[in-house]
């Protein structure tokens, strides 16, 4: 553009323009490289120290099933669910031993000797049976009865609670993962256009029939569509990781 304005083809103010959009990019590079530097540092030191090694990055999965069956698959591979589930059997079992408090406890104990002295020397071996009953501790069994049901009761709801979560948070993951989708596929319309208007105004001012300021718009434009663009591929890449989340492949 120097040149140009040198050569009398182009103005000033198209030169001032090139210059000031170049100052800009030129301070978005620095702080852009300054952003990465800190983020590097802070993630090295919530790694302990531990020197940075080149992210290698996964290909995000672009299908799924539809969001019943990837409900059904979560509900099966959750391991909070799953944790949930233990602990209810767990109260469901202490409310068993509770009610069989109720029953009598027989225990029988038996010896055998192999050398006796004094009056039961000629005693080779005995036994002992015993039986409790509960009779005079209704009142305190039917409390821990009634606490393990509780105990029982709330690791239900909490459960059922959970099911609940998991499937809203599977279908909220899967409708924006979806949404995403149909984002991208305007986007890339938008950048197929945008580039297509550039590469007109481009030959118009080859030609003379079209100003630096105008293909610097229309530049700018093609920037900021393919910006979005990437943005969104990002964002859908990040929502089919969560999706993965939600339905237990990812941990």
């Amino acid at each position: 553009m120097a040149d140009r304005v040198a050569a009398g083809v182009a103005r000033k103010t198209e030169l001032l323009s090139v210059e000031s959009q170049l100052a800009h990019d030129e301070a978005n590079l620095i702080r852009i490289e300054s952003d990465r530097e800190i983020a590097r540092l802070r993630l090295s030191l919530l790694l302990g120290g531990v020197p940075l090694k080149p992210i290698v990055e996964e290909e995000a999965r672009d299908a799924f099933l539809p969001p019943d069956e990837l409900t059904l698959a979560a509900f099966a591979s959750r391991e909070d669910l799953k944790a949930l589930e233990r602990q209810k059997n767990a109260a469901k079992e202490r409310v068993r031993m509770e009610e069989a408090s109720w029953s009598p406890t027989l225990s029988f104990v038996g010896n055998l000797y192999a050398h006796r002295e004094g009056a039961n020397k000629d005693v080779d071996w005995d036994t002992l049976l015993e039986a409790e009953f509960n009779l005079f501790e209704g009142g305190a069994t039917q409390t821990r009865i009634a606490k393990a049901g509780s105990q029982l009761r709330q690791s239900d709801l909490a459960l059922r609670a959970k099911y609940l979560d998991v499937e809203l948070e599977v279908k909220e993951a899967y409708a924006h993962w979806k949404t995403l989708a149909d984002i991208i596929a305007a986007l890339e319309i938008e950048v197929a256009s945008t580039a297509e208007s550039h590469q007109l105004l481009l030959e118009e001012y080859r030609q003379g029939l079209a100003t630096n300021l105008e293909v610097q718009v229309a530049q700018n434009a093609l920037l900021a569509a393919q910006l979005n663009l990437e943005h969104e591929k990002l964002e859908r890449k990040i929502a089919s990781y969560n999706l993965q989340f939600a339905i237990g492949e990812r941990e």
